[in-house]
């Protein structure tokens, strides 16, 4: 578990982790508005909220963005095991 932080106006581009057992969880902590600061994971994009929470499964192809002209995106971020992984 760490916190992470996004400078205005940089993002992360698209990529995978390239393992299917990984899920990561972010909860918003000092976010821009929506839709300043987003998650895309595949088709799907969210927006970061304060006091929000999010999931995603980062085997598939994902990118952000903080949009805001003055403003840092803070997240608490986890990464775990993705719960199917254990079911074997």
């Amino acid at each position: 578990m760490f916190f992470a932080k996004q400078a205005p106006k940089t993002g992360i581009k698209p990529h995978t982790d390239f393992t299917n057992f990984i899920m990561t969880a972010h909860l918003g902590l000092d976010c821009p508005p929506p839709p300043l600061s987003w998650m895309k994971v595949g088709e799907e994009t969210k927006h970061w909220e304060d006091g929000v929470g999010m999931a995603a499964d980062t085997s598939f192809i994902h990118s952000t963005y903080n949009d805001s002209e003055d403003r840092d995106r803070r997240v608490l971020s986890h990464t775990g095991s993705h719960t199917t992984a254990l079911a074997w």
